[in-house]
């Protein structure tokens, strides 16, 4: 039996089978062979976004913010022009690989960069021919994982291998939050049908990237992997030739649609569907778990038990210290 649906939510029960049923050996064993997770901390973000498209006032101020566009943040009127949040992106991987070169860091050679850095300023529309149709161009990922990984915004979403690292950020950061929050979620998504896809005439356009693992310690101790949607990028060239009075040009305006609708209606389109013969119900590319927000304790306390604390997912002192936060987050909700 084939299918064509992207997402099933399920709500899972505050009870103890929790435990069970994310084993190895439980009711989601199946998720272990085929998939990767993402935590989050709350059910209020809704939607599965990278974090250069969040839409709240302080992720935007901070995107045109990290890039130097002077004059550009929530309360300009063309603040949601695609082209200027590719623009931005761009600038905040240059300006991060300047900086990190000048100081003699490892960084992923990608020669885009090193050529263009004495310039002050990367326009898209200027480098069309060496940045391509896609954004982010696939030269760029390697780069635009470790900005990421160090905080700066860009297309990508982080993804863990290890179902029990996704659920340590999905759970730790319930313990720290002050909010109304009512469940807690953990993203999984199959990664082996995108790859399985993937030479065939049903590819969907969901590029998967492994980082060099050597490059950044944390990534490597989280077993991290990062998803970039295929984006097009917007050229200003393109679009004044395609109309006779450039004052009607309409600018594209970025999407802040989540993954599992751009998926959604990528499929729908191009009618692809996956599965095969003898199986009953073929599951979807993405699960999206509700878990209640008052078994954050109990499940913090169990990967702690079982060694996955922040020890073990960040390096030396950094490890040590996120991990007696998190210690004191827990016993002060436990005894609430």
């Amino acid at each position: 039996m084939t299918t064509s649906k992207v997402l099933k939510e399920v709500w899972v029960e505050d009870n103890d089978s929790f435990f069970i049923d994310f084993s190895p050996i439980g009711k989601y064993s199946f998720l272990f062979e085929r998939y990767i997770f993402r935590g989050e901390r709350t059910e209020k973000f809704n939607k599965l976004l990278p974090t250069s498209l969040r839409e709240d006032e302080w992720s935007i101020n901070n995107l045109y913010g990290y890039a130097q566009l002077s004059g550009m943040n929530i309360l300009h009127p063309q603040h949601k022009f695609e082209s200027f949040y590719q623009s931005a992106e761009l600038n905040i991987l240059m300006n991060f690989y300047k900086a990190a070169n000048d100081k003699g860091l490892d960084l992923p050679d990608v020669s885009f960069f090193r050529k263009h850095s004495l310039e002050m300023f990367l326009s898209v529309d200027i480098l069309k021919y060496e940045i391509g149709d896609i954004w982010l161009p696939n030269d760029f990922l390697e780069l635009a994982a470790l900005a990421q990984h160090y905080g700066l915004p860009t297309r990508l979403i982080d993804w863990s291998k290890d179902i029990y690292t996704s659920l340590y950020f999905a759970s730790s950061g319930a313990l720290h939050s002050q909010d109304d929050s009512q469940y807690f979620i953990l993203y999984a998504l199959d990664y082996f049908t995108i790859e399985y896809l993937k030479n065939t005439v049903d590819r969907i356009p969901l590029r998967l990237v492994v980082p060099e693992q050597s490059k950044n310690p944390n990534l490597n101790y989280q077993k991290g992997v990062l998803s970039a949607w295929e984006y097009r990028t917007v050229y200003m060239t393109d679009l004044m030739r395609t109309i006779d009075n450039p004052q009607g040009l309409k600018m594209p305006l970025v999407s802040y649609k989540s993954l599992d609708v751009l998926i959604q209606e990528y499929v729908d389109e191009k009618n692809i569907s996956w599965g095969g013969v003898g199986v009953e119900e073929q599951e979807p590319l993405i699960y999206k778990f509700y878990i209640p927000i008052n078994m954050a304790t109990r499940i913090y306390d169990y990967l702690l038990k079982i060694g996955y604390g922040a020890d073990r997912l960040f390096t030396g002192f950094e490890g040590i210290s996120t991990m007696l936060k998190d210690n004191m987050a827990y016993h002060n909700k436990k005894s609430k």
